[in-house]
This record gives structure tokens, C-alpha cells and sequence, in this order.
């Protein structure tokens, strides 16, 4: 009767790990906005666009990192930043059209630490830019705020064929009730991570245009994708 008792405890084991694999809720990728500061941006919405436009340049401009500014032509921006407690890095994304970003984890020593808050400063047109985290999608949308999980593999999109989409990103340390994130990226030290900002190392390594005949339907989140890479 040993064995029967043996084979009644495996099975019930093999029941309880399917349960949990496929019942267990998933760990948030997405997350309410945890500081109120943020509403601040809106009401000066057309001041900060009217200057990152101006100086927009390349596909990624740092403004803050490491605790001192990097870019001194967003003051305006940058004085808006400040009004945010615990802000790590920010800076500008421009998705250009028919784009899709390359899956990736942004480095470990980020990612793992801070919530990454997207706020967008011009939107391409309506659900045709956005973001995608490990299976779950936000988009864009002029003067609101996405917060996502960059420890988890993502991915940047703009379907749009004619116009670009202007995020702003701040990362901002996370909440004590939101657990420790997961990226498997080494760290990259200081001067390289700003060497790579602004040579445009990333726009040629992490994203690839779209073809033209894609349609408005297509899901340019989970398409053929590079092998994951680092982000900033």
C-alpha cells in the first residue's frame, strides 16, 4: 500500500504546480501613478513641448542622471523635474515612424530600483504608439502618464506611417510595496551609458523600421523581435 500512498502524493503535487503555474496571479508590469507631484506637468504642457521640440535631436536625449543634469536645454523641463521626489534618470524618446524597439530589460542597477514613468509629449495619432511589458500593452496619449515595469522584457512601438510619437521618461525609485524588479542586465558604468546617449548608439541597435505595407490591425507588440538588448 506504500507505493498506492506514494503515487496519490505525486499526483497531488502535480495538481497543485499546474494550479499554481497557470492560476497564480501575474506580477504587475503597470502601475498607478504613486506621486502626486506629476500633475504638475499638464498644466505646463504646452511650455515644456513648445521647448523639447525645439531642441529635439536625436531619437534619445538625456536631461538627469546620476544626479546632475546632462542636457542643459530643458530648464523649463528640468525645473518641473524637480518637483518629483526620488527621480534617478530622465530624458526624451522620439519614436519615429513605422518603428518597433528590439525586446530588451533595461540595466539591472536601474531597472531593479525604480518605477520608469512615460509621459507623452506629442502623440502620433490615436492607439498607434505605446509600450508592451512582458505580454501587456499601454499606449500613448498626449498629457498622461504611463508607469511600467522596465526590469521585465519590453518593448517601444509607433505604427504610425507618417508622424512620431515624444515621450518624456523619468525613473523614479520604487514604492515600498512594489517588489524588486528582475533584469538580468549587467550594469554599465556612468560614462558609457552617456557615451551611448548621445552618439545615437541606440536608435541603430534597438529599433527597426516597419515595412510599408502594414496594416492599422497588425500587434507590433509580440512581432519577430532581435535578441534582447540594454537600454538606459
Amino acid at each position: 500500500m506504500n507505493w498506492l500512498f506514494t503515487i496519490s502524493i505525486v499526483i497531488i503535487l502535480l495538481i497543485a504546480g499546474f494550479m499554481l503555474f497557470f492560476f497564480m496571479p501575474k506580477p504587475k508590469v503597470f502601475f498607478d501613478p504613486y506621486t502626486n507631484t506629476i500633475s504638475i506637468f499638464p498644466t505646463m504642457h504646452e511650455t515644456i513641448k513648445a521647448e523639447i521640440i525645439k531642441h529635439e535631436t536625436s531619437p534619445i536625449i538625456p536631461i538627469y542622471g546620476f544626479g546632475e543634469i546632462i542636457s542643459r536645454n530643458y530648464p523649463k523641463t528640468y525645473q518641473l523635474l524637480r518637483c518629483i521626489p526620488y527621480v534617478r534618470f530622465a530624458g526624451i524618446i522620439t519614436l519615429k515612424p513605422k518603428f518597433q524597439q528590439a525586446k530588451e530589460y533595461t540595466i539591472a542597477s536601474v531597472a531593479n530600483y525604480t518605477i520608469r514613468y512615460f509621459y507623452t509629449i506629442q502623440e502620433s495619432a490615436g492607439h498607434k504608439s505605446g509600450i508592451w511589458i512582458d505580454g501587456e500593452k499601454r499606449f500613448f496619449t498626449e498629457k498622461e502618464w504611463i508607469c511600467g515595469d522596465m526590469s521585465r522584457e519590453h518593448s517601444l512601438f509607433n505604427k504610425d506611417k507618417e508622424r512620431k510619437t515624444i515621450v518624456l521618461f523619468v525613473d523614479i525609485d520604487r514604492h515600498e510595496n512594489i517588489h524588486e524588479g528582475r533584469s538580468p542586465n549587467s550594469d554599465i558604468k556612468k560614462d558609457e551609458i552617456i557615451r551611448m546617449f548621445e552618439s545615437g548608439v541606440y536608435e541603430s541597435n534597438t529599433g527597426q523600421e516597419l515595412s510599408e505595407d502594414l496594416s492599422d490591425d497588425e500587434d507590433l507588440s509580440v512581432g519577430n523581435f532581435t535578441q534582447p538588448s540594454v537600454s538606459p
